[in-house]
């Protein structure tokens, strides 16, 4: 849009906001000349800041990368955003950058002043970028029907994510996606598995080095784990072949935050009863923490998460206690597995996805299967009172929540990806708002609206959540991200 007028300008989204729904980024090259009239900026609507954090107004050089702040911070009045002093870029191009991530806040942008600069603005360029969901790359990554995804991040933005490619003979594919290149890639070419697998686990160390779980029908499905060697380009093996002592039906990999690596699985040896290794990196062995076959965990439902001093916590539907959830720590000093609050804390629990935040709270999400019709839960452990309590109230999810995913955001707030019966099956994605005391769908532009399955929910390293799933059309795994800018 192109506009050459002098004094007050404005950008007219209101028609645009009505269709769209949310404004989150709106970026003007201007031009500032010395004139008599004092300079605003001034947008006809109300706009509604879309998810996370918060406003940002800035000016800088189109030559130059560099921004010079004017607001950093929680919106308020108008009058918070002024001050804005764009006086040495006079007579050349500059870029003015609005920036909005308040959650559910109406923020008035009405005559934003520059500072007691009088001049003019010549617009070359309004965009208004909404925020929303996007395929990572593209839709459908594998080349047919694939299942048992994962989906991991390092921090240098670059992403994971494995499946069992059916066209393939089952065997594991692990794609990683280029933050530099914006392109998904094929880790290796085979030399995952001997043979078909039946389950593939993903995890990435804090280096960014994914980690690849699978049971091997060549095996007599027992577990092996590999990791990604970028200077040779090949998969090798992180200890033994063959880590459990017999075929597993149910196995889940964990990596904390220096790099400890733990195994949990359930072996035919051991009466299908949960047993958990640790990787030593210094015998190139695993060992056994804790007893082996020391929990009694119902079905495929067990998750296995980190603390941020290492320590690992294993979740499961207990068995012995009516399928309720039991959730236990491993205890270093002693050698034993310790009950993380009272076994058996929640209602009927299947399903089960847990998560720990930075303060070393663990959060569990599970599809309530006693009263609730199968809706998402979440509860969170509480050191202080030594229990367990519901985040928010049981069964909050719209309709039938299929297979939780629980990931903690960049600002402490759980977030909960699931299969959403109520929506057709479709994915669902909802977070916590500590302030309001009440879970909030996050916005679903871009979200497919066909059913999916298994979603995997994890955070990159900006904050952005992003979700890998299967797509109902032929099952193809496809990844997903939030976007903010252009």
């Amino acid at each position: 849009m192109d506009s050459r007028r002098t004094g007050k300008i404005k950008i007219n989204s209101a028609v645009f906001l009505l269709l769209m729904g949310w404004a989150g980024l709106w970026s003007s090259s201007c031009m500032f000349n010395t004139q008599d009239s004092p300079t605003t900026i001034s947008l006809d609507s109300t706009v509604r800041f879309a998810d996370f954090s918060k406003v940002v107004i800035a000016v800088a050089s189109a030559s130059s990368d560099s921004l010079d702040t004017i607001f950093n911070g929680s919106p308020s009045p108008p009058s918070a955003f002024q001050n804005m002093n764009p006086g040495r870029f006079l007579g050349q191009p500059v870029t003015l950058r609005i920036e909005g991530y308040q959650d559910s806040l109406r923020v008035y942008l009405k005559s934003i002043s520059i500072g007691d600069f009088r001049g003019s603005i010549t617009i070359a360029r309004a965009d208004l970028k909404l925020p929303h969901f996007e395929y990572v790359g593209h839709a459908h990554l594998s080349p047919s029907e694939a299942y048992s995804i994962g989906l991991a991040i390092g921090v240098d933005g670059n992403a994971f994510t494995a499946y069992g490619d059916r066209s393939d003979s089952r065997r594991p594919v692990v794609m990683r996606y280029s933050a530099v290149t914006k392109a998904w890639n094929t880790l290796g070419r085979g030399g995952l598995s001997q043979g078909p697998v039946q389950t593939i686990v993903l995890a990435s160390n804090p280096s960014g080095t994914p980690y690849v779980a699978f049971n091997d029908e060549a095996d007599s499905l027992r577990v092996s784990v590999k990791s990604w060697n970028s200077v040779t380009e090949h998969w090798d093996s992180v200890g033994q072949k063959g880590i459990s002592p017999s075929g597993t039906v149910q196995f889940t990999l964990a990596i904390g935050p220096a790099g400890e690596t733990y195994l949990a699985y359930k072996d035919e040896r051991h009466g299908f009863q949960t047993s958990v290794l640790e990787f030593n990196p210094y015998r190139n062995t695993w060992e056994v923490i804790g007893d082996t076959g020391f929990a009694d965990s119902e079905g495929n439902y067990f998750s296995l998460a980190i603390d941020p001093l290492g320590k690992p916590h294993l979740a499961y539907c207990d068995e012995s206690r009516r399928g309720r959830a039991t959730v236990l720590g491993y205890n270093r000093a002693t050698r034993r597995w310790d009950f993380i609050g009272e076994p058996g804390f929640s209602s009927s629990a299947i399903g089960t996805s847990m998560a720990i935040d930075a303060q070393g709270v663990p959060y569990l999400a599970f599809s309530d299967a006693t009263d609730n019709a199968f809706k998402a839960t979440v509860m969170r452990y509480l050191p202080v009172a030594g229990n367990w309590s519901l985040v928010g109230p049981e069964g909050f999810s719209p309709g039938q929540a299929n297979m939780p995913s629980i990931a903690i955001g960049p600002q402490g707030a759980p977030y909960v990806a699931f299969r959403d019966q109520e929506n057709s099956g479709a994915l669902g994605l909802m977070r916590w708002n500590e302030a309001n005391t009440k879970w909030e769908n996050i916005a679903d532009d871009g979200l497919p609206k066909i059913p999916i399955w298994t979603p995997a929910l994890v955070f990159g390293p900006e904050g952005e959540p992003w979700v890998a799933f299967l797509e109902s059309d032929g099952n193809r795994l496809s990844v997903m991200r939030w976007t903010e800018f252009p």
